[in-house]
């Protein structure tokens, strides 16, 4: 078995999950221990080489359109409310919120279970449209709002 040129994964890594790029440096690999065999090593080298460079502008154009630049703005929006009053009077409150603003697949939302006397918000998650439980126990929406998106600072409240 004749060595690589240089080891690909972790460049390939920069651009694609850890695990794709150990599957992509392994068939770059597979191909390289071929093309040696074949055409000694300085030609695999060199095809490995083109291999490598070639796929990267693609592998880069995906990662830009999976990756957001800059935070997301994740922000809270009202689909949900309770009154008092059956012509939803001044005693309108907010009980649940679709949390926007997600990376693509995710989605979350957060409902006061106690409303309208106690304060018992909880955490519902989506990934691919297949939903959890709802969990948490947390005293306010936005607690429960930065539990779910794990970062205080991305959190904009609106509404």
């Amino acid at each position: 078995m004749h060595p690589l040129p240089l080891n690909p994964e972790p460049l390939l890594a920069l651009f694609m999950a850890k695990e794709s790029a150990r599957s992509l440096a392994g068939d770059l690999e597979e191909r390289f221990q071929c093309v040696c065999q074949r055409k000694g090593w300085a030609s695999a080298a060199i095809w490995f080489c083109w291999a490598l460079l070639i796929s990267l502008p693609l592998l880069i154009i995906e990662a830009m359109r999976a990756r957001p630049i800059g935070p997301l703005p994740v922000h809270l929006h009202p689909i949900a409310y309770f009154s008092d009053d059956s012509e939803l009077g001044d005693k309108r409150q907010v009980t649940q919120y679709e949390i926007q603003g997600l990376p693509p697949r995710e989605r979350a939302w957060i409902a006061n279970f106690g409303a309208p006397y106690r304060h018992d918000w909880r955490i519902l998650r989506a990934t691919d449209e297949v939903q959890g439980d709802w969990i948490g126990d947390h005293q306010s929406a936005k607690d429960a709002a930065c539990s779910a998106i794990g970062e205080v600072s991305r959190l904009i409240p609106s509404g």
